[in-house]
């Protein structure tokens, strides 16, 4: 059996998907670790897990804090270089202290990848790049520019001190994982000829989100008709000022009550409308099938989780990958996607209504809802690790339990 150091940062979205890896791969046998921010602890140690934090708490919540940051390059590669670079010799000595010779793999975020990678470089351990949605591939060119012209001198001292060779090539560095997974089944985006190989489709790989009960207001709200609309701005910092205001005033104009889910107050109003109520938590799997649509801010977990409950979708979408996956999900018949310029009550209330009054969005909301539940990539993705476990080309190797797995080599 291998030693699985699976590694993820980011806001909740991103670290389920790793837990629900994780529970499969330790229930196999494996010796799994999960590397991540601090202030996943209880959520880590619930799942039965082993647990290494990465930073210190105030360190976690400043990167929730800068979430906006993350919007565009630049600010994103700042913050790498502020909050992420610096730490990559401690991460190292992390992956070294869990690491056993011959029998490690190491399992990374896109956004993980760079401690992660060099890491295994310097362990000589398989590295295993996670890509959780379309845009990361798409965006490897752009990512190469940033390295090479922004911070290819900075990474390769790093690299110099972990006793490493210089990058000189960073476009082929990046697409050199040993095995590459995305989180997302073809027929959403197949490979292109960018994008790093070996590489296996598996399909979706969402996190669990039934555990907990439905809270008796929600409860009542979900039960009265018509039906509520859910509006959650995400886990992280991902919206304007004038979201909610946008969205409140919306649905209100609607004509349909609200349940907002909401774990950061920013942005989020004191008074809400006497037909809204607001929760920390919501037991997503068990509620969205529910609600009368879903308003969000057009992350790829929060996309899926609609998808898969056949729930229409409303994306007010700002930077990062999250217009490209509003873009994508529009297209499918099953969302409507608002940029900043349109977040403004009429606007939100005139989506809202093409979307609760078509019968053509509900039964593609059906059948795709069917489609998406049938591309759990879950086993795929935890064969496809094993195979490098058992040092098996993964090219041509048939991804069984998953319909949609494709592989490409």
């Amino acid at each position: 059996m291998a030693t699985i150091l699976l590694s993820t940062i980011g806001t909740v979205g991103d670290i389920l998907p790793f837990i629900r890896l994780g529970r499969v791969l330790q229930a196999r046998g494996h010796a799994v670790t999960l590397f991540t921010h601090s202030g996943y602890a209880d959520l880590t140690a619930a799942s039965g897990l082993d647990f290494v934090p990465m930073d210190t708490l105030a360190e976690s919540n400043q990167l929730i804090a800068d979430g906006l940051a993350l919007n565009n390059p630049i600010g994103a590669l700042d913050i790498y270089r502020r909050t992420l670079l610096p730490k990559v010799p401690d991460h190292y000595r992390l992956f070294a202290e869990h690491a056993r010779a011959g029998e490690t793999i190491i399992v990374a975020h896109y956004h993980a990848r760079l401690a992660a990678h060099f890491s295994a470089e310097k362990l000589g351990a398989p590295f295993v790049l996670m890509m959780m949605t379309p845009s990361q591939p798409a965006n490897l060119p752009l990512l190469e520019v940033l390295l090479r012209k922004l911070a290819g001198e900075e990474l390769n001292r790093v690299r110099g001190d972990l006793g490493l060779p210089p990058i000189q090539d960073w476009g082929r560095w990046l697409k050199s994982p040993d095995l590459s997974l995305t989180v997302w089944p073809e027929w959403l985006e197949p490979a292109g000829p960018h994008w790093p190989t070996p590489v296996v489709q598996v399909g979706f790989l969402i996190g669990d989100t039934s555990e907990g009960d439905i809270p008796a207001e929600a409860e009542a709200m979900l039960a009265a008709d018509p039906p509520p609309v859910l509006v959650t701005g995400g886990t992280g910092l991902f919206v304007k000022s004038d979201y909610y205001l946008a969205v409140l005033e919306g649905v209100q104009r609607a004509g349909r009550p609200g349940l907002l889910v909401s774990r950061v107050q920013t942005y989020v109003p004191e008074v809400l409308p006497d037909n809204f109520i607001r929760l920390e938590f919501l037991p997503y799997a068990k509620v969205l099938p529910r609600v009368g649509a879903m308003i969000h801010h057009g992350g790829m977990g929060t996309c899926v989780q609609a998808l898969m409950a056949g729930c229409p979708q409303l994306m007010m979408a700002l930077g990062h990958d999250r217009p490209d996956n509003a873009v994508r999900f529009q297209k499918l018949g099953v969302a409507e996607f608002l940029p900043p310029p349109r977040w403004q009550p009429a606007m939100v209330a005139d989506a809202l209504h093409r979307l609760l009054d078509s019968p053509e969005v509900q039964q593609r909301c059906q059948e795709l809802a069917q489609r998406a539940r049938q591309s759990d990539g879950l086993f795929a993705a935890c064969d496809a690790i094993e195979s490098i476990a058992a040092n098996q080309s993964p090219v041509n190797w048939p991804a069984a339990n998953s319909q949609e797995a494709r592989v490409h080599g």
